[in-house]
């Protein structure tokens, strides 16, 4: 799982023209909806990339892409 500011830090570091794109979609949090029983929970959500995102795995890549050229040095 992946920090979103840590995904925007690297978005401007290494693909600055998606930051506007990645805000858009992940500047708030979002609404999950729980159900446990015959309760419902509004939990928010705040890290990583959504599920169904279909640039959720560039985000995510980008934001593994430093720790990789780390081990690989």
């Amino acid at each position: 799982e992946a920090d979103r500011t840590y995904i925007a830090v690297q978005l401007s570091r290494l693909a600055n023209h998606w930051l506007p794109v990645f805000n858009w979609g992940y500047g708030q949090a979002a609404d999950l909806l729980v159900r446990r029983g015959s309760q419902l929970t509004c939990l928010k959500s705040t890290r990583g990339v959504r599920q169904g995102d279909p640039l959720g795995p560039f985000f995510f890549c980008i934001a593994m892409r430093s720790h990789l050229d780390a081990v690989a040095q």
